[in-house]
C-alpha cells in the first residue's frame, strides 16, 4: 500500500472535469432556471459582510463579495465558483485513487463516480456553502491519506488548514473533526496523539476558523436558535432510516462507496488507511444519529469512490476485472440523475420550491436590490445547508 504512485490519468480525468465544468456553465447560460431562493440570502450576507461579527461562518459571504466584485451579477458569473469547486472535487477523487495505488482505470472510475452523482451535480450548480463544505472535507481527507501513506507528520498541517477553512465555511466540519479524534482513538494511529502534530493541526484549524467562533461568542450563540428552528422545521422529519435509504438515490456510485468503506475499515491490505476509513465511517454515523439531512454525508463520498475504484482495479482475473469496471461504470452513467444540474426534486426535507424558472427578459442584477433589502428566509442558512 506504500508503493510508488502510478502516473496521473491526465486525459481521462481532465477530460471528465472539462465536460463537468462545461455542463454547469451551459446549464446556467441556457437553462430554464434562475437563482435559488437561498442564494439571495448569501448575496445579502455579502452586502453586510463583517468578518468577526457575523452570525454564521463568513466564507460564503466573503465569496459573494469577491465574486460579485470580480465577475459581476450574472447567473453564469455567480455560479462559476461552485462549478469550479465541484470540478475540483472530481479531480481530487482521482488523486485519492492514485494515492491508494490506483492506475488509470481506478482514477477514471473514481472521477466518473463524482461526475455521475446527482448530489455533486446539484451542489456544483448552486451558490451555497454545500459545495465549499464538500471541498474542504475532501482536501482534509486527502491530507490524511497522504499522512497514512507516507508517515510524514507535516500532513497534519495540511489537515489543520483544510479543516480550518471548513470551519470558516460551515460548522458541520466539527463533526468531521470529532470523527477524526474517534478514529485516532480506535486505531493504532492513536500514537499520533502522543506527538505535537495533531494538536498543532487543531490549533491551526481554530485559528483559521476563529471568525466563525468569535461571531458566535459576540452575538450570544445564534446558532442555537437557528439549529432549533431547523430541527423543528425540517430535521425532525429525517429519521436515521430515511438518512440511510436516501444515500443510493444521491450517489450513482453508491456501490463503489460501499466497497470503499469496507476496504478502508476492514480489508487486511488496506490496514495502513484505518485512520481514514474510520474517520469517514464515524462522520457518517454521527450525521445519521444526529438526524442530519441525507446530503450532509456528501463530503465522505469522493474518498470512498476512490477506494472502491481501486479495489475493483485489483480484481485478479482480467475478465472479471474488466466486466466489473465496465459494469459499474455503465450503471453510473445510466443512472446519472440529471436533476443535479437541472433539478427536479430537492434532498432538503420540506424544500420544494428550490428553483425559480427563468422568465424571459429576467434581469439577473435584480439580486442587488434584493440583497440591499436584506434578503429573505433563513430556513437553510450557512450553518448546515
Amino acid at each position: 500500500m506504500t508503493a510508488r504512485r502510478p502516473p496521473f490519468a491526465t486525459v481521462i480525468v481532465l477530460g471528465l472535469a472539462a465536460v463537468k465544468l462545461i455542463a454547469h456553465l451551459a446549464t446556467n447560460a441556457f437553462g430554464p432556471y434562475e437563482f435559488h431562493r437561498d442564494e439571495f440570502l448569501y448575496f445579502a450576507m455579502g452586502e453586510h459582510f463583517r468578518l468577526w461579527h457575523m452570525d454564521f461562518p463568513p466564507f460564503i459571504a466573503l465569496e459573494a463579495v469577491v465574486t460579485r466584485f470580480l465577475l459581476g451579477d450574472s447567473l453564469v458569473a455567480l455560479r462559476l465558483p461552485p462549478a469550479l469547486m465541484s470540478t475540483l472535487l472530481l479531480i481530487l477523487a482521482a488523486l485519492m485513487a492514485r494515492e491508494f495505488g490506483g492506475g488509470r482505470a481506478a482514477q477514471g472510475l473514481a472521477a466518473l463516480a463524482v461526475f455521475a452523482s446527482g448530489l455533486f451535480l446539484r451542489s456544483g450548480n448552486l451558490f451555497q456553502p454545500v459545495v465549499v463544505d464538500q471541498l474542504w472535507w475532501t482536501v482534509a481527507l486527502l491530507a490524511l491519506v497522504r499522512l497514512c501513506r507516507t508517515g510524514d507528520p507535516r500532513w497534519w498541517i495540511a489537515y489543520g488548514v483544510a479543516t480550518g477553512l471548513g470551519l470558516l465555511s460551515k460548522f458541520s466540519v466539527l463533526i468531521f473533526g470529532f470523527a477524526t479524534l474517534l478514529a485516532l482513538l480506535a486505531t493504532p494511529s492513536r500514537r499520533w496523539l502522543r506527538t505535537r502534530w495533531p494538536w498543532m493541526a487543531a490549533a491551526i484549524a481554530i485559528l483559521i476558523g476563529s471568525p466563525s467562533v468569535v461571531g458566535q461568542i459576540t452575538l450570544d450563540f445564534p446558532i442555537i436558535t437557528y439549529m432549533g428552528d431547523l430541527q423543528s422545521a425540517q430535521l425532525s422529519r429525517v429519521s436515521p432510516l430515511v438518512f440511510l435509504l436516501e444515500q443510493p438515490f444521491m450517489m450513482s456510485g453508491f456501490v463503489l462507496a460501499v466497497v470503499g468503506v469496507a476496504a478502508l475499515t476492514a480489508a487486511r491490505d488496506w490496514a495502513p488507511y484505518r485512520l481514514v476509513g474510520w474517520a469517514v465511517a464515524f462522520s457518517f454515523l454521527l450525521l445519521m444519529v444526529l438526524r442530519g439531512k441525507p446530503y450532509y454525508a456528501g463530503p465522505v463520498y469522493p474518498i470512498l469512490f476512490a477506494a472502491g475504484a481501486t479495489v475493483f482495479e485489483r480484481i485478479p482475473a482480467p475478465r472479471w476485472r474488466a466486466a466489473a469496471q465496465w459494469g459499474i461504470g455503465s450503471i453510473m452513467v445510466v443512472s446519472t440523475r440529471a436533476d443535479g444540474t437541472l433539478p427536479r426534486r430537492s434532498w432538503n426535507a420540506g424544500d420544494r420550491n428550490h428553483h425559480q424558472h427563468r422568465e424571459p427578459g429576467a434581469n439577473p442584477t435584480g439580486l442587488r436590490r434584493h440583497a440591499e433589502l436584506g434578503g429573505s428566509g433563513r430556513e437553510d442558512c450557512a450553518y448546515i445547508s
